[in-house]
C-alpha cells in the first residue's frame, strides 16, 4: 500500500512546485515481537497525580475506597499494562510503613521531593488495589535514597511473603492474607542526580544497590530488579561510566536497567523536537554495548570460565545459588517532559 501527499519543497516558500511523499505499509513484514511492558506508565506523590487526581477521598466522583471512577474508566480504556509507583523523585525519602494500616492513623510527614505535606493516606495496599481493578502490572521503586537495605527488604517481604513472620503478619493485620507476588522492583531513582535525595557516586550507589539486590533475591529469588541508569545527560556528566560502574557491579543480580531522558521544546524548534527519540535509541545503542561488555567479564563461579553474552539489550542473572533469568534494558518514560523525576 502506498500513500502519497503533496508537500512545498523545503528552501522555497511561496514556490508552487512540490515534491511527493511516499509511504509504503508491509503489513506481512514481522521485524519482531513488541513488549507491551514499553506502553507502561507510572503514578507519583506529584500535584495532583494520585491525591486530587486518581485518589480522592469524599469527591462525589469517587468510590468508597477514594478511587475517582471517571479517572479509572479512562485509565481502564488505555489498557495500562505496567504501573510504577511511588516515584519518581518521591521514592527517595518515601518510608513504606508510613503507608500501611489505618488511614487516620498514618502519620504525615515532610515531602522534599516536591515541598509538600505527605498524608500517606494512598500506600502499598490502595496501590495494589488500584492495581487489581485497571488490571496492569504493578513495578514498585525502594527507596534507596534515605531508606535502608533493611527498609527494602522488609518491603519485598510485606508484599511478596507467605511466611509465619512478623511482616507477613502485619500484613494480615492489615487485611490481606495472600502474597500479592510483585514481579519488579527498582532499586533507587535515579541516584545519578545531583537533585535527588541520597544521591550517591556510582561506585556508591552500585555497591549500596546491589547489598540490597542480594536482599530482595534472597527474600523473593522471583523478584526482577531494575537498576538505576542514568538520567543525568548535563554537560559534564559522565553518563556512560555511571553506566558502566552499575553493569559491572550488578551484572550478576539485577535483570533490567533504566534510562530516564526528559525532553522539552524551550527553542520552539518542532523539527528537533519531535527528533528527541532518535537521541534515546543512540543512548540505547551505546547501553547495549555496556551491557555487552559487562557480560563479557563474567565468569561461571562452578568451573571459572569466562561466560560471553552478546545477545542485544539482554542482561541474563545468575545468582549464587543458580538461578536464572533474563531480561531487556529498556527505557523508562517514567514522566516525559519537565524537572527529573
Amino acid at each position: 500500500m502506498q500513500a502519497s501527499t503533496a508537500v512545498p519543497l523545503l528552501g522555497h516558500p511561496g514556490s508552487a512546485a512540490a515534491a511527493t511523499a511516499g509511504i509504503q505499509i508491509h503489513s506481512g513484514r514481522h521485524r519482531g515481537d513488541i513488549d507491551r511492558k514499553i506502553f507502561g506508565n507510572f503514578i507519583e506523590h506529584l500535584g495532583r497525580c494520585i491525591t486530587g487526581g486518581i485518589f480522592d477521598e469524599g469527591s462525589p466522583l469517587s468510590d468508597k475506597e477514594g478511587f475517582r471512577k471517571d479517572v479509572m474508566a479512562a485509565v481502564k480504556n488505555l489498557d495500562v499494562p505496567l504501573l510504577r509507583w511511588p516515584g519518581g523523585n518521591f521514592s527517595s525519602n518515601y518510608h513504606w510503613m508510613d503507608g500501611i494500616g489505618p488511614r487516620d492513623k498514618r502519620p504525615k510527614r515532610l515531602e522534599m521531593a516536591w515541598g509538600t505535606v505527605e498524608d500517606n493516606r494512598f500506600g502499598t495496599h490502595e496501590f495494589m488495589d488500584y492495581i487489581e481493578q485497571i488490571g496492569a502490572e504493578p513495578y514498585i521503586c525502594l527507596n534507596l535514597g534515605t531508606g535502608s537495605w533493611s527498609e527494602a527488604q522488609q518491603w519485598i517481604e510485606y508484599v511478596n511473603g507467605s511466611q509465619d513472620t512478623a511482616i507477613v503478619q502485619a500484613r494480615r493485620k492489615n487485611g490481606r492474607d495472600k502474597p500479592w507476588k510483585v514481579k519488579y522492583w527498582g532499586l533507587g531513582n535515579e541516584m545519578d542526580g545531583y537533585w535527588q535525595m541520597g544521591h550517591r557516586s556510582a561506585g556508591d550507589y552500585a555497591a549500596f544497590a546491589l547489598e540490597a539486590a542480594k536482599l530482595a533475591k534472597l527474600t523473593d529469588p522471583d523478584v526482577k530488579l531494575i537498576a538505576a541508569g542514568a538520567s543525568n545527560f548535563r554537560a559534564g556528566s559522565d553518563w556512560i561510566g555511571w553506566n558502566r560502574v552499575v553493569l559491572e557491579t550488578l551484572r550478576d543480580y539485577a535483570d533490567y536497567i533504566s534510562l530516564h531522558m526528559y525532553v522539552g521544546n524551550p527553542d520552539n524548534d518542532y523539527a528537533d523536537f519531535v527528533a528527541s527519540p532518535i537521541e534515546m535509541d543512540q543512548k540505547i545503542d551505546i547501553l547495549a554495548g555496556l551491557i555487552n561488555a559487562a557480560m563479557s567479564q563474567r565468569v561461571d563461579p562452578r568451573t571459572g570460565v569466562p561466560m560471553h553474552d552478546s545477545r542485544k539489550l539482554c542482561l541474563p542473572s545468575r545468582s549464587p545459588q543458580g538461578r536464572s533469568g533474563c531480561g531487556h534494558c529498556r527505557p523508562d518514560w517514567a514522566g516525559a517532559r519537565g524537572a527529573p523525576g
